[in-house]
Formats: structure tokens, sequence, C-alpha cells
């Protein structure tokens, strides 16, 4: 198994998915397929990576990324949600119907201009404000204002 060149440690606060683009900018890669591919993420039902249950395998991208499975469950829900996989799994399909997660990409541009890397809150439908700079999160480049 190749790992990345360039694989620094997650951010604390940051998602899956940011993580897999921060890592795909950092290799220069042109997209992320090359890391799905190598982390077995390409049939369809794991590419958003927020919501993930123990169904999602991620030794792959752990020893590509050099970081430990419980690292990567950490930048996902696994811990707030996931976990009812085995516990209750009515609970978990009641908060994937009532769309906890946002279908779109939103984010704070402040925050952006701070450190450069997506926030895991960022992906929760009710979080529609950012708490350190008291803004609307945008579904839209605030340059070309081209929408995700």
């Amino acid at each position: 198994m190749h790992r990345l060149l360039l694989s620094p440690k997650p951010f604390k606060d940051e998602s899956l998915r940011g993580y897999i683009l921060r890592l795909t900018s950092l290799n220069c890669y042109r997209t992320i397929n090359w890391i799905y591919e190598k982390s077995n993420f390409h049939n369809g039902s794991n590419t958003n990576l927020s919501f993930i249950t123990e169904e999602v395998d991620l030794g792959n991208l752990s020893l590509i990324s050099n970081n430990s499975i419980e690292e990567l469950k950490s930048l996902t829900f696994y811990y707030h949600f996931g976990v009812y996989y085995f516990t209750d799994p009515l609970e978990l399909i009641s908060m994937q119907k009532w769309h906890v997660l946002s279908s779109r990409t939103r984010i704070c541009p402040k925050c952006l201009t701070e450190e450069l890397y997506y926030r895991k809150v960022w992906d929760l439908f009710f979080y529609t404000c950012c708490s350190k700079h008291s803004i609307l999160l945008v579904e839209e480049c605030p340059k070309c204002k081209k929408k995700n």
C-alpha cells in the first residue's frame, strides 16, 4: 500500500471529507479520486463520510495517511451518531431520515481566511451561523459566487 508523501495530522475540528480534500491538495492530486480509490470509498454510499458507521472501513485510509482509525473516526460524527448502529439502529435511521447533516457544502469565509480547512460542524444541517464570527455560513464561493 502506497503512503501519501505529505500527510499532516488533521485539525481537531476538521471533517474527514475536508481532510481528504486537504491531502489531495497538499499531494498535488488533481482530484480526490486517487485517495478515494485507495481507501475503497468508491461504492457511492460512503462519499459523504460525515455520517459513518462500523460498515465504513477506514483501514486503508489509515495506512496511506499514517493516522489511526480512531483519529479518522473523530473527524466524522461516528462518536456522536454512528455508535447507534449497534445499540439503536432505528435511532440512526431516524437521524439520517430527518437530515441531521446538510446536503450542501457550507463554509464560513472568515474561518477559511484564518486557517484553510473544512470544519466538521459545518456539515450539520442546523448549524447555520459561525459561532466564532457570528456570520451566516455561505453555500457559494465568496470570490466567484459559484454554488457547490
